[in-house]
């Protein structure tokens, strides 16, 4: 089981990792979809010319540019990797070699696309 020093260096990986993509320019992209457009869909209905446009353009997801966060981080790029490498769900449940096998395939992607690299935080790097 990882142990309690390897959880908070993930945590602390996500957060420094957060604030290195937010420095160096990238932003993660979040999509809005239409749901809270259902009353205009539906007086757009009885208009009929002009339905099939605004409904595609209600229906299309829109992407916004918005900061990196410690959570996003970890959900939308350490989570995806651990599940993908090892079918766990919750960093509680990595074993300690692990952490550091997901660490190794995150920093390697994320420096390749990004030429950002963030070490993963040692006990002596935390105080």
């Amino acid at each position: 089981m990882r142990t309690d020093q390897q959880n908070k260096s993930i945590h602390l990986y996500c957060e420094l990792l957060a604030i290195s993509l937010n420095d160096a320019g990238f932003e993660m992209k979040a999509f809005l979809g239409s749901k809270s457009n259902k009353f205009l869909i539906a007086i757009l209905e009885q208009i009929q010319e002009l339905i099939f446009k605004m409904m595609a353009y209600l229906e299309a997801k829109q992407e916004i540019d918005i900061p990196w966060t410690k959570e996003n981080v970890k959900n939308v790029i350490w989570k995806p990797v651990q599940k993908a490498m090892f079918s766990i769900d919750s960093t509680t449940k990595l074993e300690t070699a692990q952490v550091s096998e997901v660490y190794t395939v995150v920093a390697r992607h994320i420096s390749d696309v990004t030429n950002v690299l963030v070490e993963f935080p040692s006990e002596d790097k935390q105080g």
